[in-house]
């Protein structure tokens, strides 16, 4: 199954259910569920390229979405991203 930006358009709930049903499956053998690059273009241009570890950073959601945010680690070792308010 090829999903591209799956959970975009989804509330927080309906993001949850799609991700947790591809990692069922995936854990299942039953499809591969494959994520291989963050792609970052503002206004037509590449900024940044390669696994979301590397690109989504506080210094690029500041740059170029103009959000204070931090990337932090949670206790199972997942990245999560804090939106503290609009960069001024």
């Amino acid at each position: 199954m090829l999903m591209d930006e799956p959970t975009s358009a989804l509330d927080l709930h309906r993001q949850i259910h799609v991700l947790d049903f591809m990692r069922r499956r995936a854990r299942a053998k039953a499809m591969l569920v494959l994520i291989a690059k963050v792609l970052v273009i503002p206004n037509g241009r590449m900024h940044a390229c390669g696994a979301p570890r590397d690109v989504v950073t506080a210094e690029m959601l500041r740059e170029i979405y103009r959000v204070e945010a931090r990337v932090e680690k949670c206790s199972m070792d997942h990245d999560h991203v804090i939106v503290d308010g609009t960069a001024h």
